[in-house]
């Protein structure tokens, strides 16, 4: 995968994140999200549903430790 086509997936899965949080892409969360986002696809090469399912596993602990 391209670096251009992995910059496509974090975006499109971060908007998605967003957009069914009621989230603006600006807000604290979200930049956050797509920080954690990069760090997981540098570390590897993950499909769409697996980067969405490990933000959403984030969050959850995000959730918890505040």
């Amino acid at each position: 995968m391209t670096t251009a086509m992995s910059l496509l997936l974090i975006r499109r899965v971060l908007n998605e994140f967003c957009e069914e949080n009621g989230l603006s892409l600006r807000s604290a969360i979200a930049v956050e999200a797509a920080r954690y986002l990069i760090k997981v696809n540098c570390e590897d090469i993950p499909s769409a549903p697996t980067l969405r399912s490990s933000l959403d596993s984030w969050i959850a602990k995000q959730a918890t430790a505040a």
